[in-house]
């Protein structure tokens, strides 16, 4: 498959994630992907905007990067919807979700992993507060009968090839042994998570040097205490690969330790001098380090965040600056679209911070 036009859509949901990857083939065939889609209360708008903007009814691929409501919640909307009303939702072809049901079980554990008590009990992290869980909303629309209830749903993980459209994309975490080692911290009822206590980033904005190799130096980056949420370590990170060699890098809410934890030691070589990256944990200090950022380099880093000091931290946008990456935001700008296809009405040249 040769891809040579495609777009990115950022969608402000606030400290949410909602992206959407659209594409063409040699053939003009049309591809959509969804990554994340906000909270449950982002679902409708979700929804809307690929109809409307994309003129279309399905996605082809959606993916789950992690089992946080402010990136499954509009998922599961999705899904709600196609049970519900299947002649006007949004149909999704393939979703990949990694089932903690499925992987619940370690030597600690007198359990077997196809207990079905465990299995419930682990899948409760996918529980909305209005009771809805996300896995057996799937499941309900399996047993639906209805006409979508073929869409394909399968776990992917960076040590089983996991790719598609002929590898435009590639998983690359984690790997099923490392997501397995995360999945006892989940906060479900079989195990406490014991994530350290932390506020949510202050709006700091320390003083950012570059030493003689060009490297950016930071002391508040260095200071901050890398984020330990098994959730968050837990994330889908895939590389989006175009025919024009510039690689996409989306992280979900992945910190330092997922990076460290990546299966194969060349795929951390190929994240050398990024094009495009989507920050991890909206732009939190806790989740990317002055090394990554020296590493990646990226020319171009988006990030979703309703404000400064939510997660987004300034130190992390000067600190990609200093590397001479154009950083947007959503707390700025409201929803982007980077390379667009064709023009769209209303949207202006956005200014980076």
């Amino acid at each position: 498959m040769t891809v040579t036009k495609y777009e990115i859509d950022m969608l402000d949901v606030e400290d949410a994630d909602a992206f959407l990857i659209r594409f063409m083939d040699e053939r003009y065939n049309t591809y959509i992907i969804l990554i994340d889609a906000g909270r449950y209360s982002d679902g409708q708008k979700v929804s809307d905007f690929i109809k409307n903007t994309y003129g279309s009814y399905y996605v082809d691929l959606a993916i789950c990067t992690h089992c946080d409501d402010d990136h499954y919640g509009g998922l599961l909307w999705l899904v709600e919807d196609m049970t519900n009303n299947p002649s006007t939702s949004v149909d999704i072809k393939e979703l990949w979700v990694n089932d903690p049901g499925l992987h619940s079980w370690a030597n600690d554990f007198e359990r077997r992993r196809n207990d079905v008590r465990v299995q419930q009990q682990a899948r409760v992290v996918y529980t909305l507060s209005n009771g809805k869980n996300f896995l057996a909303i799937i499941d309900n629309l399996h047993n639906s009968g209805n006409l979508n209830a073929g869409m394909n749903v399968r776990e992917v993980f960076s040590d089983k090839g996991c790719f598609a459209f002929d590898d435009i994309i590639e998983v690359i975490g984690p790997s099923e042994e490392y997501y397995e080692s995360q999945v006892l911290g989940f906060r479900h009822s079989m195990k406490a998570n014991k994530t350290t206590p932390a506020a949510n980033d202050t709006d700091d904005d320390d003083t950012i040097t570059i030493d003689e190799a060009g490297n950016v130096e930071s002391k508040t980056l260095d200071a901050a205490v890398p984020d330990d949420s098994h959730h968050n370590l837990s994330s889908i990170i895939f590389m989006f690969k175009p025919t024009d060699d510039k690689l996409y890098l989306f992280t979900g809410d992945a910190g330092q330790e997922s990076f460290q934890h990546l299966k194969y030691a060349s795929d951390w070589d190929r994240l050398k001098n990024l094009y495009w990256l989507k920050l991890p944990h909206h732009g939190s200090k806790r989740n990317i380090t002055c090394a990554m950022i020296n590493h990646f380099r990226p020319v171009i880093s988006f990030c979703s965040s309703k404000n400064y000091g939510t997660w987004l931290s300034k130190a992390v946008v000067n600190a990609l600056k200093q590397v001479n990456s154009l950083v947007y935001s959503t707390n700025a700008h409201g929803s982007m679209v980077h390379n667009s296809i064709e023009d769209r009405e209303g949207y202006i040249t956005a200014k980076p911070l």
